[in-house]
C-alpha cells in the first residue's frame, strides 16, 4: 500500500484531500481507512507513506487512530463474537477517536508546517514527491516529451518499490521490533483476570493503562475481549481495552514519536483513551 501511495496519489493529491487547514482532512483521513484490512504494524508503514508524499500531522494522526479499530476485517469477525450492538459502537467509536485525534494534535498547538518546508520527513525524495518536473515547452525538451514522460514514470515507479520494500522497512524495522517485544511482555506479566470483579472506573482506568501499552491486532483482541465480558468483566471496560491495545502500543508511540515529536505523540494517546472511555 506504501508503493500504491508513493506511485498513484502524488503530492497534489495530499495537499488537496488531506493537506489542508480545518476539519475536512481530519474528517476524510478517519474515514479512507476503515474499509482497509491493516494490520496494527502496517497501518504505521501507511500511515508514514501518507506523510511523507504531501497529508499533515492531523489527518495522519487521524487515520493512524481509526483504521486499526474498525478494518472491514475486524467489523466482520467482532459481528459474530460480540454481536452487532458491539460492533455498531466499535465502528462509531473509531471514527470519533480519528476526529478527536486528529483534533487534539490541531489544537494543542502542535506545529504543523506544510509538508514542503519539511526535510526530516522526506528521504529519498526523487520520484516519490513529485520532483521530477519536465517542461514540454522548453526548446531542450521539445523533440523528447514522450521520452522523458516514460523514463519519469519509470524512475518513479522504481524509486516508489526502493521506497516502500526497502527503505521504509528497513527504518521501521528496529523500533517495531523493541515495541512489539516491550508490549509482550507486559502482556505476560499481566494476570488475565486483573480486570475482573472490579468498579466501573478502577476497571476503565486498568483498562486503559494496560491497553495503552499492550501490542495487539485488531483481529485477535476481538476474541480476548469477548472471554473477558463472559468471565465477568464490564463490556465497557472490555472496549477500552479493545479500543487502546491495537492503536496506542508500544510500537506505535516510539515511531509517532520520532516521526512527529513526543508533544503529538501525547495528544494521539490522550484522544484515544478518552473516546475509548466516553
Amino acid at each position: 500500500m506504501a508503493f500504491l501511495i508513493s506511485v498513484f496519489l502524488n503530492e497534489g493529491w495530499m495537499r488537496r484531500h488531506l493537506g489542508g487547514p480545518g476539519w475536512r482532512p481530519i474528517v476524510k483521513a478517519s474515514l479512507i481507512g476503515l474499509p482497509l484490512p491493516i494490520c496494527s504494524c502496517g497501518v504505521l508503514v501507511v500511515g508514514l507513506a501518507l506523510r511523507r508524499n504531501g497529508a499533515r500531522k492531523a489527518p495522519v494522526c487521524a487515520f493512524l487512530a481509526s483504521t486499526p479499530q474498525a478494518g472491514t476485517d475486524a467489523l466482520l469477525v467482532s459481528w459474530p463474537i460480540l454481536g452487532p450492538f458491539m460492533t455498531l459502537v466499535r465502528f462509531v467509536g473509531a471514527v470519533i477517536a480519528g476526529v478527536v485525534a486528529g483534533a487534539f494534535v490541531r489544537w494543542l498547538g502542535v506545529a504543523q508546517p506544510p509538508p514542503h518546508e519539511t526535510t526530516d520527513l522526506e528521504p529519498d525524495c526523487a520520484g516519490l514527491c513529485a520532483c521530477h518536473h519536465h517542461d514540454p515547452d522548453h526548446p531542450h525538451h521539445a523533440g523528447e516529451s514522450h521520452h522523458h514522460e516514460f523514463a519519469d514514470r519509470k524512475t518513479r515507479v522504481r524509486d516508489a518499490a526502493h521506497y516502500a520494500f526497502v527503505h521504509l522497512p528497513g527504518e521501521l524495522a528496529s523500533l517495531l521490533f523493541v515495541g512489539v517485544v516491550i508490549a509482550a511482555a507486559i502482556g505476560v506479566a499481566i494476570p488475565e483476570n486483573a480486570l475482573q470483579g472490579l468498579s466501573l472506573p478502577l476497571a476503565y482506568l486498568l483498562a486503559v493503562l494496560i491497553g495503552i501499552p499492550t501490542y495487539a491486532c485488531s483481529l485477535a483482541i476481538i476474541p480476548v475481549a469477548a472471554g473477558l465480558v463472559a468471565a465477568g468483566l464490564s463490556p465497557g471496560a472490555a472496549f477500552v481495552f479493545m479500543a487502546c491495545a491495537p492503536t496506542t502500543h508500544v510500537a506505535a508511540m516510539l515511531v509517532l514519536g520520532r516521526e512527529f515529536g513526543w508533544r503529538t505523540t501525547a495528544a494521539f494517546v490522550a484522544a484515544v483513551a478518552l473516546v475509548a472511555v466516553g
